[in-house]
């Protein structure tokens, strides 16, 4: 949205361009200098008020501020689930709360002295208020959804919060004040998607829930037994170097030849060294899970770690041609696997390899 709106806008001027993710950051401003625009960029996370300082530091040395574009916001793909909920019961329970007791002056700006819709204005508002909590979790998990691809699961989470559970409820309500119980009914729909989501995830994971990871709905052991998978949790390079050793001898076990064999090793070396290498270097406590599978005749690994998000799909696009020995073992992988597929959600990387 940020980058639509300076393509319209920016023409001829100076462009400060501010994001948390240096990644990002390096493709949007390379994209707009190819389209002939003048960028200059600064790392900038607007939860911090010392980078949000330096970023105002910064534009007003480049000259007078014309136009400011905000699009900072917290989504699953962007931050940590702490965050999400932080925000979500602060922001949203304080919204709430404003709604509830100022409704009686909000109805008055729009429905002015008609004392019927006045009435009914008020009480729509705060029946709404009531249920702004509750709606806002069921938001949270039908994009968590979305972001991990399970795209009829979030369809039905939308179907049964706007159309199921609302006509239960206004049938269940219904009576003389009928405009009254429309609104008590879809409040109800919200609390009622509310109370089903726990046994949603529940019926999805076979177990009673047991702490908040639940609700993420990680398949933990993929669909086979112990004795044909791996898994690890790496928190330095030497645990990488002995992973791929591992790997060896795994792969061999499961009578995989010498190039699958090698490949695999080597995908799991080159990722996971990745990810201890650039990811575990801003001095912050981070985690690295792999777990490989032995799966219908192929070696499947997987990855997660909570480090800055890296999609070496992308990073792949964009390799020097000109120069085929840089980042050769990323080379070899992806051209080499049979698929490579790579998600960021709730501030987690999750990465796919098949092989």
């Amino acid at each position: 949205m940020g980058t639509a709106i300076v393509r319209r806008i920016a023409a001829g001027r100076k462009i400060l361009l501010g994001d948390i993710s240096e990644k990002n950051q390096e493709r949007v401003s390379r994209d707009f200098r190819y389209s002939g625009y003048d960028v200059e960029t600064i790392i900038v996370n607007a939860l911090e008020k010392e980078s949000v300082e330096a970023f105002a530091e910064k534009a007003a040395s480049l000259g007078n501020v014309k136009y400011y574009i905000d699009t900072a916001g917290a989504s699953p793909s962007q931050a940590s689930p702490e965050h999400i909920l932080k925000l979500e019961l602060v922001f949203t329970g304080a919204l709430a709360i404003l709604v509830y007791f100022f409704a009686p002056q909000i109805t008055r700006l729009y429905l002015g002295s008609n004392l019927e819709a006045y009435t009914l204005g008020i009480m729509s508002l705060r029946w709404y208020a009531a249920s702004l909590l509750f709606h806002g979790f069921n938001i949270l998990f039908a994009d968590y959804l979305q972001a991990t691809r399970r795209i009829f699961p979030a369809n039905m989470v939308y179907i049964l919060e706007d159309v199921a559970f609302t006509v239960l409820a206004v049938i269940l309500l219904s009576g003389k004040d009928t405009a009254g119980h429309v609104y008590r009914g879809m409040a109800i729909a919200q609390l009622l998607m509310f109370l089903a989501i726990p046994v949603f995830v529940m019926i999805n994971n076979r177990r009673p829930l047991r702490n908040q990871d639940d609700f993420l709905m990680l398949d933990k052991d993929f669909g086979v037994s112990p004795e044909d998978q791996i898994a690890v949790t790496i928190t330095s390079m030497e645990e990488v170097t002995s992973l791929s050793e591992r790997l060896w001898n795994f792969c061999s076990e499961k009578g995989m030849d010498k190039h699958h064999t090698y490949l695999t090793s080597l995908a799991a070396e080159e990722m996971a060294g990745n990810v201890v290498s650039y990811g575990f270097s801003d001095g912050k406590p981070h985690s690295l899970d792999v777990r490989v599978i032995s799966k219908d005749g192929e070696m499947v690994l997987t990855m997660r770690d909570d480090c800055r998000p890296f999609d070496p799909k992308e990073r792949f696009q964009y390799l020097d041609s000109e120069d085929p020995e840089a980042n050769i073992g990323l080379r070899m992988i992806m051209r080499l696997a049979k698929e490579v597929s790579y998600s960021s959600a709730m501030k987690m990387n999750n990465l796919i390899i098949r092989i």
